[in-house]
């Protein structure tokens, strides 16, 4: 399984965040997305990003499986278990615990290019309800990128 995070920023201050699950086919499985009033740090955002696509992966899939991000700098805090004493301290603290309970899941950086679908997906999520869960039919703006 492979997991595309993302998050936008948007003229309406709202921070908004898509995160794609594919099988190893690269078939799709389930795509969910968020936003919220404010504009925060675009770390605070990706990072939030990673930590629901682990959560999710907690509570609903089984087996390995990697989470892709196009945020260097958020990917090397979550790959290192090292202490974060940065605005994000608390959402890289909880995808470290997520990580130790699910060994069998790594977070890789990928460039933004190979992220689209998450990024599209981040930037139409500003128009929709708070959070959005898409797991049988493929997202509109996600279908003529697959």
């Amino acid at each position: 399984m492979s997991v595309g995070a993302k998050r936008l920023f948007s003229a309406q201050e709202k921070s908004s965040f898509g995160v794609v699950f594919h099988r190893v086919d690269s078939s799709f499985i389930l795509a969910l997305s968020s936003w919220f009033n404010g504009v925060f740090h675009p770390r605070l955002i990706e990072a939030t990003a990673i930590r629901e696509a682990l959560s999710w992966i907690k509570h609903h899939f089984s087996g390995n499986g990697v989470i892709f991000n196009d945020c260097q700098d958020v990917v090397h805090v979550v790959q290192s278990n090292t202490l974060d004493l940065s605005e994000f301290e608390k959402v890289i603290d909880d995808c470290h615990t997520l990580l130790l309970q699910h060994s069998n899941v790594s977070v890789s950086w990928i460039n933004r290019e190979a992220n689209i679908e998450a990024h599209c997906l981040a930037r139409v999520s500003i128009n929709t309800s708070c959070f959005c869960i898409w797991d049988v039919n493929i997202p509109d703006c996600m279908i003529q990128l697959c």
